[in-house]
């Protein structure tokens, strides 16, 4: 756990928040000022910085990236052979009822 004396504080010049409408507040769309950014490194928290708000830098290997393109490629994947199961039903079907209407 960090100690409170080792957070670094960066404050915005000019707050947003006079200019928020608290009232109509969206998800997505409205941010607060500052955020915290703290490293993980050697198994331990380093310096915590509260900072204004902006950019953050991101591994390009990091692994939300891949997760989200495995779940799309299984989702490809899965729609493909759904398409399959139901051409082949209906194939199946059709052959089936044609042996039936013959007997």
């Amino acid at each position: 756990m960090t100690d409170a004396y080792e957070i670094v504080i960066d404050k915005i010049q000019e707050s947003k928040l006079s200019n928020t409408d608290f009232d109509n507040l969206t998800f997505g769309k409205t941010f607060t000022d500052h955020m915290l950014e703290c490293t993980w490194r050697d198994g331990k928290w380093k310096t915590a910085v509260i900072k204004p708000y902006g950019p953050i830098m991101v591994e390009p290997s990091c692994k939300v990236f891949h997760y989200g393109q495995a779940i799309f490629e299984g989702m490809k994947r899965l729609k493909m052979m759904l398409a399959m199961f139901f051409f082949f039903a209906q194939k199946i079907t059709g052959y089936v009822s044609m042996k039936v209407q013959s007997v």
